[in-house]
């Protein structure tokens, strides 16, 4: 039975690591500019993809909107630097640019440019904080190792 199990486990998550490279597969085919290491669980413009860009170790948490059209401006590039962490249910409106390093919270709504190294949150998103150097480093090493992030990594 433990034997099932584990195989159960096991195919769960191939299959889940195969979903994840299709879906980066599909938007770059359609334009849009992905990194490495990036960890993309919520959705990106499906009218404009080729106005986003997507830098290195980013995670884009589920639910999240990266919009890169509107209905007066039309479209307007976003870009998302590198090492940016992007919490569940967050939305990037169009022309928006997130600066390395950057944490955006939970469900927040980032309606302007965000500093690198800066913690948004809210509806419109504001800055809270900076954020932590080595907190960064250890982000950045579990999306290199593939281990989930925040866990740490072995020395």
């Amino acid at each position: 039975m433990r034997i099932l199990i584990f195989m159960a486990g096991w195919v769960v998550r191939l299959a889940a690591r195969i979903s994840h490279r299709l879906t980066l597969a599909y938007y770059r085919s359609r334009g849009t500019v992905i990194g490495r290491n990036v960890r993309l669980y919520g959705r990106v413009d499906r009218v404009n993809p080729h106005l986003v860009t997507i830098g290195d170790n980013v995670v884009v948490g589920l639910g999240s909107r990266v919009i890169a059209h509107g209905p007066v401006n039309g479209g307007r590039p976003v870009a998302i630097g590198s090492d940016v962490y992007i919490g569940a249910n967050a939305i990037l409106l169009p022309g928006v640019t997130v600066g390395d390093g950057c944490v955006v919270g939970a469900g927040a709504v980032v309606t302007a440019d965000v500093a690198p190294m800066k913690i948004v949150a809210g509806n419109p998103a504001r800055v809270i904080g900076d954020r932590d150097p080595e907190e960064l480093t250890r982000t950045r090493e579990c999306l290199e190792q593939g281990l989930p992030v925040g866990k740490v990594p072995a020395a």
